[in-house]
Parts: C-alpha cells; sequence; structure tokens
C-alpha cells in the first residue's frame, strides 16, 4: 500500500501535490524500511533535505503511503517478542518460556535505550516500552504443546519476519 501511494506521487501533478497530507520528517526518519522507500521512490535527499533536522518539518505524502507506513509500523510492533504480541509468542514457541522471557527484557531495554539515545527521534520505540509494560503484563496462555519444537520452514519463516521487523523499526540514519 505505502509503495501504491509514493507511486502514485511519484506521477501526481505538482498542483495536486500541494493539496496532499504532511507526516512529519522524523516521524518517517523512525522506520528504516519506511524511509528507505520514499527516499527510493521519491528522490535521494527527500529525507534529509527537508529543513535539515529540524524537528517541526513536515513531508507531504499521498494517503495510501500515510495508511501503508501506519500498517508497517503497526505490524513491525505487533511482532516484536514483548509481552502478549504476536512476537512474544513466535519467540515463546522458538525459544521456550524461560529464554523468551530473556529475550523480551533484552528487546525492552533496547527499545528504551534507542528512545533516550537512538535515532528514534519520534520516540515511537519508547512510547511502546511504555505502553507494553503497562498494558501486555497478563501472563501467557499455555500452548497446546510446548515440547516439541517447531518445524525448520517456521524457524526460517520466523527469522525472516524477524529480519523484516529489524528494517522497519530501526531508525533511518540520514
Amino acid at each position: 500500500l505505502m509503495y501504491v501511494g509514493l507511486e502514485k506521487q511519484a506521477f501526481m501533478d505538482p498542483s495536486l501535490q500541494a493539496n496532499l497530507p504532511s507526516l512529519p520528517v522524523n516521524l518517517l526518519r523512525s522506520s528504516g524500511l519506511a524511509g528507505g522507500m520514499v527516499e527510493w521512490l521519491l528522490g535521494d535527499g527527500t529525507l534529509s533535505s527537508k529543513l535539515g533536522n529540524d524537528s517541526t518539518a513536515l513531508i507531504q505524502l499521498h494517503p495510501y503511503t500515510i495508511a501503508g507506513f501506519i500498517g508497517i509500523m503497526a505490524n513491525a510492533l505487533n511482532l516484536l517478542p514483548v509481552g502478549n504480541t504476536d512476537g512474544g509468542r513466535i519467540a515463546q514457541a522458538m525459544f521456550g518460556r524461560s529464554f523468551s522471557k530473556f529475550i523480551r527484557g533484552v528487546t525492552l531495554i533496547l527499545m528504551v535505550v534507542a528512545g533516550f539515545f537512538g535515532g528514534d527521534q519520534a520516540n515511537i520505540l519508547l512510547f511502546f516500552a511504555i505502553f507494553a509494560q503497562i498494558w501486555q503484563k497478563e501472563p501467557e496462555v499455555p500452548c497446546k504443546n510446548e515440547i516439541d519444537g517447531i518445524s525448520d520452514e517456521r524457524a526460517v519463516l520466523a527469522f525472516a519476519t524477524a529480519f523484516l521487523v529489524g528494517l522497519a523499526v530501526v531508525p533511518l540514519s540520514i
């Protein structure tokens, strides 16, 4: 969806582009995947040339692009191994209960560090870490079979998904 919106915008009449909704540039920089797509389709320097490091800089984007960005970020945050999210369930299925708790702690620490010291100027990771600590603390429902491991195909799919999540949540460095 984001690609379609960016492609529509790339070939849109400049007079129509003036009427498009805006997003803060720092919000788009908070995702390497989404920011990279914007840079690739709208031209190199699109996110870096918008008033330098000004936190109030805006970029006008097609509504499909905005919806696609929200979808990328919502799904990526849901796939982080934190709490009762899908990523937490995947980590529990792959590594068991005890090691998945360790992975959860490491992920939360990395999210807080990225929020305070990293390049995530929009603080999406920090806010999600706080949200997950408050609202995702319920104990996980036990799996039907926690003794058998997962198949190799599912493990490869889980690691590929983790790679895409990493691309989506690691901030774009410009």
